[in-house]
């Protein structure tokens, strides 16, 4: 049944509708400004639809982000398409699906979305319906992903929206309790961590937790995690790059005293200052790399030619 075909527009008391109800809600994760403005210059083109209740009040189906700024710039009355009570659940959140498919790009609309479709639908439905136009494959773990996603807090799904956090990273906090998520959701924040180095970090602290059977609370309060946080007379990325290499250290024991074996030999070799050395990544050989600044061309063959002349 088309149930749109079926509808009038009237007016309404704004004080009627719940507008924070999310029985049909589409996320969106991005700015409300630029709506705001526009309903400002031209008014709400077209009017929301909405489902109502019962006791009297009114859902949004279609719509919500317009009533949402209705309500905030304090409007007393709004136009709106009321659908009855008797529209079944599934039937209008399908309306708020195809009214908002397009839009649906990012990682995180589409967990909340799916996992949505998978309460009110058949796992069929969803995939040979549904997943087609969200470009989600019908097979695989990934739907499974997004569910464990969808069901997380709003500000995760807001950083996964915008991109200062990777999907992979959120399904890694799907695994730990809402304290410990917030708990990590904070210090990435704090220590300003961009999207590739939060999943080091969270990956990182996940997996000690598991090695040790403590919480996040209980590992960052480790005197050794506690020294760096607390610490107020360095900036910002150098308390993040002290963090990242600590909590590499735990992890990597092995790799972190060769790591100390090699920063002390060059250290002995007392090198100029234009030169550097590296080893080989993972220590899996002796291979260095020796890397030499030359101040311009000239300084540059000269150093050339007396590493030919050199007996190596």
């Amino acid at each position: 049944m088309n149930w749109l075909e079926h509808t009038v527009t009237v007016t309404i008391s704004l004080e009627r509708v719940r507008v924070n109800d999310l029985t049909y809600e589409i996320p969106f994760f991005g700015e409300s400004k630029p709506l705001e403005t526009s309903i400002k210059c031209a008014g709400i083109l077209n009017a929301p639809v909405v489902q109502e209740q019962s006791d009297g009040g009114m859902i949004p189906v279609l719509g919500r982000r317009r009533l949402k700024v209705a309500q905030d710039l304090g409007w007393a009355e709004i136009q709106v398409r009321p659908l009855p009570s008797s529209m079944p659940e599934q039937d209008g959140y399908e309306l708020a699906f195809w009214d908002n498919c397009l839009r649906i790009s990012d990682s995180a609309t589409t967990a909340v979305v799916v996992n949505r479709l998978l309460e009110l639908f058949s796992k069929e439905t969803v995939c040979s319906r549904f997943l087609p136009v969200l470009s989600v494959p019908p097979r695989g773990p990934r739907i499974e992903r997004l569910c464990r996603v969808g069901r997380l807090e709003r500000p995760i799904l807001s950083a996964v929206a915008t991109g200062r956090l990777l999907e992979k990273t959120a399904v890694i906090l799907s695994h730990l309790n809402s304290a410990d998520r917030e708990i990590l959701m904070s210090l990435v924040q704090d220590l300003r961590l961009n999207a590739n180095t939060s999943d080091e970090v969270i990956a990182g602290l996940f997996d000690w937790t598991v090695v040790q059977q403590k919480s996040i609370g209980e590992i960052l309060a480790l005197s050794s995690f506690g020294r760096i946080l607390e610490d107020a007379d360095h900036p910002v990325p150098e308390k993040a790059a002290r963090f990242r290499t600590l909590l590499r250290s735990y992890r990597f024991p092995e790799l972190d005293r060769r790591e100390q074996e090699v920063q002390e030999w060059v250290r002995e070799c007392d090198l100029p200052r234009d030169v550097r050395i590296r080893h080989d990544h993972g220590f899996e050989t002796e291979e260095c790399t020796i890397e030499v600044r030359a101040s311009d061309r000239v300084r540059a063959r000269k150093i050339i030619e007396a590493l030919k002349n050199a007996d190596i």
